[in-house]
């Protein structure tokens, strides 16, 4: 619980830094931009990031306030995007051999809108973990209660993983698997919805999971969101759960998941700080110093952003990830300079520093250096 405290210690020292600096301008994929004629900054923060709009536009099925939608061969507009990432990385791991590569991050093709009044979908063309989706929308006048069904991502907005503003991943864990952290994919099916005066949103589903398990049962995992909105700047507080089966048919688990976290604005200044709290199954008990220990870590982020000029935005962030009863630690952090071409093109010079302690269960190969520079672009 030491090391639990010394972060919350952290995040209340970082936190009067960020309050006291602020971006305004944004970015954003313009599909939807183009469609529906709005400015991309209607929707997001910064490119990915949404604002609080953004998250009430995606969550009533890609629809404005008050529209029903229409038939998917009445728009005028198709609303096809897509969004790229490619760069040069350098990296000094801790027994000091360098290595400079070309990334290429992929591509990602994806259509979202209405297929007929209160129909919506979504589909990537280019990865598999979006699959087509449908939603059905106001089951509840106003988006109150929507009916999601497919494959899809599930994330908390202000803590995402396909709308980070960086190319280091958070170290965040909600699933067994680190790999799937922050947003998980879920097959199944949810319900989700909104209350506009109160600035109230939740999401409660059921799906696959992320197990390999033969098991044959579909509702292997259960999850739930709720957001709240407050102060007069629309502050988003949020608290998650998360239960997963884990492992395999001869070696089965249970995990359990809580989360909570704040994102907070201004006059342009943003900081968001998470943190959460895995139980993982008997899958994932390990063995250190000749006991076995159940798996339990706790791990969070604080990150916040500033903007030097119109064009020109820094970011820095703080992660760690810590299994309790084990010496596996890790700690990173990670800044940035962005630079804004056109609202929907940038380019990105990162750096990343990690200082890993690796014990029971860690999947960190050890303490790490990097430099990144890449251009994330959005059409």
């Amino acid at each position: 619980m030491k090391k639990v405290f010394c972060r919350l210690l952290a995040i209340l020292f970082l936190s009067p830094i960020f309050v006291s600096v602020a971006p305004d301008a944004a970015e954003a994929i313009p599909a939807f931009a183009r469609k529906h004629s709005i400015p991309c900054t209607m929707c997001h923060q910064q490119f990915p990031k949404l604002n609080q709009f953004g998250i009430s536009f995606k969550n009533r099925g890609y629809r404005l306030p008050d529209e029903k939608g229409k038939f998917v061969w009445e728009e005028k507009v198709w609303p096809i995007a897509a969004i790229g990432r490619m760069g040069w990385k350098s990296t000094d791991d801790n027994a000091g051999t360098r290595v400079d590569e070309f990334v290429f991050e992929g591509l990602e093709l994806f259509s979202g809108g209405t297929l007929a009044p209160r129909i919506s979908y979504f589909i990537d063309a280019l990865t598999s973990d979006n699959l087509p989706l449908l939603q059905f929308n106001d089951i509840l006048p106003d988006s109150t209660l929507n009916i999601k069904v497919g494959q899809y991502n599930v994330d908390n907005y202000g803590l995402s993983h396909p709308r980070r503003l960086t190319f280091s991943s958070y170290m965040v864990q909600t699933t067994a698997d680190r790999d799937d952290n922050v947003t998980f994919s879920n097959q199944g099916v949810e319900i989700n919805g909104q209350f506009e005066n109160s600035g109230l949103r939740y999401i409660l589903g059921a799906g696959d999971g992320s197990t390999a398990n033969a098991e044959d049962r579909w509702f292997k995992s259960v999850f739930g969101y709720l957001m709240q909105d407050f102060g007069e700047n629309n502050h988003t507080f949020t608290v998650m759960f998360r239960t997963d089966e884990s492992g395999t048919a001869a070696s089965p688990g249970d995990s359990l998941t809580f989360g909570t976290g704040v994102q907070v604005f201004g006059a342009g200044w943003d900081l968001t700080a998470h943190i959460f709290n895995f139980s993982g199954g008997n899958d994932l008990d390990f063995t250190e110093n000749s006991k076995t220990n159940s798996y339990n870590a706790i791990s969070g982020t604080v990150e916040g952003t500033y903007e030097f000029s119109e064009k020109l935005l820094g970011l820095a962030r703080y992660d760690w990830h810590d299994v309790q009863d084990s010496a596996a630690e890790e700690d990173a952090i990670v800044a940035s300079l962005q630079y804004h071409f056109v609202p929907n093109v940038k380019l990105n010079l990162e750096y990343r520093t990690s200082d890993v302690d690796v014990g029971g269960t860690s999947n960190a190969a050890g303490d790490e250096k990097s430099l990144r520079a890449y251009l994330r672009f959005g059409f």
